[in-house]
């Protein structure tokens, strides 16, 4: 396994002083809260100065911080027959390039260096088609490292089963179907993370965001206590849960958790996920800042096992997409250098009843000069 560089680790020495950054990247400097349930207060601090205020001695619980990786196979672009499941899960899961592997196990690596856990949510319902094997392997390598195994379901793979699961009713997403048939496709799911040898599952997030209320009602008869599809950029699309008000921390509905993929507007307006293809390690820097001082309860991140690599044809090899590497690395390291503040978890980890938040609090923002870095650093990033 090739392991981050020294350059890279050299360049994101800054960010191990504080949540503080000079430039395009800075950020208030939060100060520990001291009342529980209430927004922290700040204080202003020199620019650039690696320090946070000292008057307020009362300790404060760290912000869980819920990093979740999707795992999967797409039956329509990975090229899944060629060999039952092998070149996909090689190339769209594990991430191999001629620079090594950047995919899911890399991934894990890079968390695990920095003291992090992780949740992946590992598409199930291809293990139908495919066989057990190949989702044994990850399940493995997802536990044995310490992380954990959620369930993930594209129903793209429903027209491939050997046998209807829900007749022959297709659906791109899972608002497609009714309770009914979404409560089948959810049990087949954790039937076969069952056979894979997962251990105790508890939270699900539907493919390409399509859940509804249904969705949830649906997890809740499966078992599962806890939802993370809500994908506010997808609200009102494909994503059919609540959008008035819109969701920003956990909240319950339809008798599960929801916890929203953390979600904020840019200087344009625009909604953006906290994810790693989506922000500039100056964004997370300052969305981590601000959920601090505001008081959240909880902050969930999202990337995609093959979010590190370029995909082309499946006859091309596949390049390293460098700025989404080093963002990775450098987050990381900026939860790892404020421990006191963030902490790593995962869902089962968590204590439901703290992290609900009511009212829900106002979303996060991020201010145009950091928009216009991430279109700058976007536009290097392809070429890059």
């Amino acid at each position: 396994m090739n392991e981050v560089s020294l350059a890279d680790q050299q360049a994101a020495k800054p960010l191990n002083k504080s949540l503080t950054a000079h430039g395009p990247e800075a950020c208030a400097s939060p100060v520990k809260k001291t009342i529980a349930n209430q927004p922290r207060a700040r204080e202003k601090i020199r620019p650039g100065a690696a320090q946070y205020s000292s008057k307020v001695s009362l300790p404060v619980e760290p912000v869980p911080v819920i990093l979740t990786i999707d795992a999967e196979v797409a039956p329509h672009t990975s090229d899944w027959k060629r060999d039952r499941g092998r070149f996909a899960i090689d190339r769209d899961i594990f991430g191999i390039t001629d620079r090594g592997e950047r995919g899911l196990r890399y991934q894990l690596e890079v968390i695990e260096q920095h003291g992090l856990k992780a949740v992946v949510f590992l598409e199930a319902l291809s293990t139908s088609v495919v066989g057990t094997d190949l989702l044994k392997e990850l399940v493995t390598l997802v536990q044995l490292r310490g992380h954990e195994v959620a369930l993930h379901i594209h129903t793209e793979w429903l027209p491939y089963l050997p046998r209807p699961l829900v007749g022959d009713r297709r659906g791109r997403y899972m608002h497609d179907f009714s309770e009914d048939d979404q409560r089948r496709i959810m049990d087949q799911g954790l039937e076969n993370l069952s056979r894979a040898g997962a251990e105790r599952v508890v939270a699900f997030r539907a493919g390409n965001a399509g859940a509804s209320l249904e969705t949830l009602r649906a997890a809740l008869r499966s078992g599962i206590r806890i939802d993370s599809s809500y994908f506010a950029p997808f609200l009102n699309r494909s994503c059919r849960l609540p959008s008035h008000p819109e969701i920003s921390q956990a909240i319950p509905l339809e008798g599960v958790i929801e916890i929203p993929i953390t979600w904020f507007r840019d200087g344009l307006g625009r909604i953006r996920p906290a994810q790693l293809c989506a922000c500039s390690v100056g964004e997370f820097e300052h969305l981590l800042g601000r959920a601090w001082t505001d008081g959240w309860r909880i902050i969930t991140l999202l990337l995609h096992s093959f979010e590190l690599v370029r995909r082309y044809s499946p006859e091309r090899p596949q390049t390293v997409v460098r700025l989404h590497e080093r963002r990775l690395l450098r987050l990381c390291q900026l939860l790892a250098a404020n421990a006191e503040k963030f902490v790593s978890k995962t869902f089962g980890e968590l204590d439901t009843e703290n992290i609900l938040a009511d009212p829900q609090p106002s979303c996060l923002r991020s201010p145009l000069g950091q928009t216009i870095w991430r279109y700058l650093e976007q536009a290097t990033g392809r070429v890059w």
